[in-house]
């Protein structure tokens, strides 16, 4: 009885397959680490994160600001209305209780 060790055909194929995706992989991790290593280095780039951080910040700032004065009108137009609307009643409960006899 004897056992048959020999690989099989296609087992050394997708072995170099996985090899060559690795290969490939370590390759352009490879180029991302250059290419962010030659980015943190300029200059440029950091004026452009700090011009950027500061127009978020300003940005998110004055939107901010917006919305409480959109807030602060919408109750002023609120209480404009809720007047206008005691003042009808308190007419039409005046006009009804004149129009009650006795």
């Amino acid at each position: 009885m004897t056992i048959d060790v020999r690989p099989e055909p296609g087992a050394a194929a997708a072995r170099s397959s996985q090899n060559a995706g690795r290969r490939k992989n370590m390759i352009l991790a490879g180029i991302a680490v250059g290419l962010l290593m030659r980015v943190l280095r300029d200059r440029r780039f950091y004026t452009y994160a700090i011009t950027a951080i500061i127009v978020l910040v300003t940005g998110s700032k004055a939107a901010k600001e917006n919305q409480t004065k959109s807030f602060q009108r919408l109750v002023e137009w609120n209480k404009r209305q809720t007047q206008r609307l005691e003042h009808t009643v308190k007419e039409t409960a005046h006009d009804v209780k004149e129009a009650l006899p006795g």
